[in-house]
Formats: structure tokens, sequence, C-alpha cells
């Protein structure tokens, strides 16, 4: 992955994006100030993204470009927009991470599997059933992040992990977000069974975790090139305290608040550490 340009110019990034598109190279666009950045996500594709860049910054007007382009504020379903459309789907999935991707996946098959055979399904994966049995079996710590109970909380843990897992996946590594997401897992689940029992699920603790990351990271690392937005993060904070409060149960029932906060200091502890690791000079 690497930053193919930096652009003023919105229509022009929104061309070049289309036409990376339209050429099969994955790709994505970041706000980064009053700048648009245009991100290239694999090595292999420099050559070719460089010299789709080259002729357009040199032909702004070129009829292909135009037609990538906007023209009186309406989005045009020719040509580049064409694929762009039909192909929507397909490019988002492609410019995913595959952990990102896989957790996605897990968590929606596991939640079809529970409204087939809850008690099975729950057996199977080792589900926690007690403090003792998961200090005895610690992989149990995991399941919890797997399971969701209803749909609504299904599609809010997954919104937020597709929003910030990618980040990290896309920014960083796999490696970083497995290891984030375990750590943050483990220490957020512990949390939350010590506190109130094993009977609980989602993958808020590991998002609280994620949050807590990409807020604190950046300060220290700021080439890291993204930082959350703080109405961002303060508005997670103001869920957080509302699911305290208990507000929050008679709507979406109880909330593993013990796992938000484990969670979320597990995740600053981690972006602490490895702010400090990463600033070492490599040997």
């Amino acid at each position: 992955m690497f930053e193919l340009h930096r652009l003023q110019n919105t229509h022009l990034a929104l061309s070049l994006r289309d036409q990376l598109d339209a050429a099969g190279i994955a790709c994505r666009l970041d706000q980064v100030g009053r700048e648009l950045r245009l991100v290239v996500l694999k090595d292999e594709d420099a050559q070719a993204a460089r010299a789709i860049l080259q002729l357009t910054l040199a032909h702004p007007e070129d009829k292909r470009i135009r037609d990538a382009s906007w023209q009186q504020g309406k989005l045009l379903p020719q040509r580049v927009y064409a694929h762009h459309e039909l192909g929507y789907w397909a490019r988002l999935w492609r410019g995913m991470g595959p952990l990102t991707a896989l957790v996605l996946l897990i968590c929606t098959l596991v939640y079809l599997m529970l409204l087939w055979n809850p008690t099975g399904i729950l057996a199977a994966l080792g589900a926690p059933v007690s403090w003792s049995v998961m200090m005895a079996q610690p992989w149990r710590l995991l399941t919890p992040c797997f399971l969701h109970f209803s749909l609504m909380h299904l599609a809010f843990n997954l919104l937020w992990w597709w929003q910030l897992a990618q980040a990290v996946e896309l920014l960083q590594s796999s490696r970083r977000l497995l290891m984030l997401s375990l750590g943050c897992a483990l220490l957020s689940n512990a949390a939350q069974c010590w506190w109130a029992g094993p009977q609980f699920g989602g993958l808020s603790g590991v998002i609280y975790g994620l949050v807590a990351y990409l807020a604190l990271y950046p300060r220290w690392r700021p080439e890291l090139g993204f930082r959350l937005p703080m109405p961002l993060f303060w508005a997670l904070m103001l869920w957080l305290l509302l699911g305290m409060s208990g507000a929050l149960d008679s709507v979406l029932g109880a909330t593993a608040n013990a796992a938000h906060v484990g969670g979320l200091l597990s995740g600053a502890v981690l972006a602490m550490i490895w702010a400090r690791i990463d600033a070492r000079p490599v040997p």
C-alpha cells in the first residue's frame, strides 16, 4: 500500500479513483486536512497507477476523464462510472483487508447458526460457562466476540468493526490488527466475565479497543496518516456512559459495560506500547 497523490480538486480526485477502479487497481480516497489523499492498496499496481496519474494530470480535459468526473453536480453512469456502479460491492469487498472480511463473515455465520440451533452452537463454540472454566481454558475468552443475539446488535457491531478494523489493517498490517484484536478481546471479555458473569456476547469490547487505539496511536505516531475524528470518539464515549447508566438496557437489553471499559483501557495501553516500539530505530 502506498500514497499515490494528494489533490484539492474533488472532481479530479474522484475521476482518478474511478479510473483506477476501472483498471482493476484497488484504491481509496482519504480526507487529510483540506486535501484528498489517493492510496493504492497493492504495491504491485504501482507502475500502472502512476501511468494513469501522469496521463490524467497532463490531460485533465480529456473526454475519458470528463466522463469519469462530476458534471453539473451529477455523477454520470457512463464508462468509468458504469463500471463503478456495477462493481460497487465487488470493489468494496476487494478493498477490505482479509482479517476484517474474515471476522465479518464469521460473526454473520455464527449469528445465522444461532437462529437455527442456539444451544448446540453455543456448546460447540465453547461459550463461557463460568469464571473458573474461562481461566482454565483461556481460549473461551474469544468466543463471546462472535456471539450476537439480535440483528441490531450484529449490524451495529459489524458496522463499527468494518470502519475501524480496516483502518488498522490497511494503514498498518493484518498482523497488527490481529494482535490488537486478540489483546482487547482477552482483556475486555475477562473483565466482563469477572464483573457480571459469563452470559454475554458481542464484538463491542474489541471495537472500543480499536477506538482507543486509533484515537491515541496517531498522536504519538502522526505519520500513520489517520486520526479518529474527535466528535466520533466523544459520541462513542457518550454511548459508553449511557450504557453504564442503564439507560440503554430497556432498549437493547443488558449492556456489557465492563467489556466496553476493559476494551477501551486495553486499546489505550496497546496504543502507547506500540507507539514506543514503532518509534525505535530499525537496526
